[in-house]
């Protein structure tokens, strides 16, 4: 259920980078991002930590970026 709810929210991270690729992920890039989630979508805390939790563990363990807290 986690890795579901992981990839589904990062789906909608890339989809929300689009045109740009996943090489465009900055760190202003993901709290634009999560602004546009709080501000536009109105999302719960509970989403928004999804959202946050599915991108650092794409920036963690996937890219095997250094954590950043």
């Amino acid at each position: 259920l986690t890795i579901e709810n992981y990839v589904s929210q990062f789906k909608a991270f890339l989809n929300y980078l689009l045109p740009e690729d996943i090489s465009a992920i900055t760190e202003q890039r993901i709290k634009d991002y999560l602004l546009y989630l709080i501000r536009e979508r109105k999302v719960s805390i509970s989403t928004q930590n999804q959202a946050i939790n599915a991108i650092k563990f794409y920036l963690e363990r996937v890219k095997k970026g250094e954590r950043k807290e």
